[in-house]
């Protein structure tokens, strides 16, 4: 009988496990497919990061936009007691705002003094019940001081009424020494993710000189 060899059977040399091509190009696929997943998932965290800071953004706009149209609106022309007879309490500067106004239920609901202003790069609002004793102007209590928007790089408020009694209302960049209040109040905020809409608002007492 004619005898054959079984090519199939592993000869008794050969080895079993992989060739180191084999290991090399499974490494290298394994440290392709970690770089594709760590990628990813950094991508997550900083799309989640950035949806946060969109979040937190859009509800430091929202609550300005409530506490400010609130405060303004509801501005007192209180007597600022300075000596100048018949000016009312309101400073408007470029950058900082003070003024008398009906605080909100949640801070009393009664007169307060109110200053907004820039602190580095916050929005500050800073309110305290007012003093309601004669000739004077001032807290009467604890003042409250909370960062309304953080972030910020350019605060401006601005102020429409006439310069003087015969001349044409007009947005001014100040308002104080005056013996009426302004007509309304713009304050334009810009922060590092850009420019909020401007929050114009009229106050519901209205002063003439």
């Amino acid at each position: 009988m004619v005898g054959y060899s079984d090519r199939t059977a592993a000869a008794p040399g050969d080895s079993a496990g992989f060739t180191l091509v084999e290991v090399l190009v499974g490494l290298a696929l394994f440290g392709l497919l970690t770089l594709a997943m760590v990628g990813a998932v950094r991508l997550g965290l900083i799309g989640g990061q950035r949806v946060d800071a969109a979040s937190a953004a859009a509800e430091d706009l929202r609550a300005t936009a409530r506490l400010f149209a609130h405060l303004v609106e509801r501005g007192e022309p209180m007597p600022d007691w300075s000596g100048r007879e018949g000016d009312v309490a309101f400073v408007g500067e470029p950058a900082a705002l003070t003024f008398v106004a009906v605080l909100p239920q949640g801070a009393g609901g009664r007169l307060g003094l109110v200053r907004l202003r820039q602190d580095q790069a916050r929005l500050i609002a800073e309110i305290c019940a007012l003093d309601m004793a004669p000739a004077r102007l001032s807290c009467a209590g604890p003042v409250a001081r909370s960062a309304l928007a953080e972030n910020v790089r350019r605060l401006d408020f601005a102020y429409f009424g006439a310069a003087a009694p015969d001349a044409s209302a007009r947005w001014q960049s100040a308002w104080r020494g005056r013996p009426d209040m302004p007509l309304a109040v713009r304050l334009s905020v810009v922060t590092e993710r850009g420019a909020w809409p401007a929050m114009i608002v009229r106050p519901m007492i209205e002063t003439a000189p």
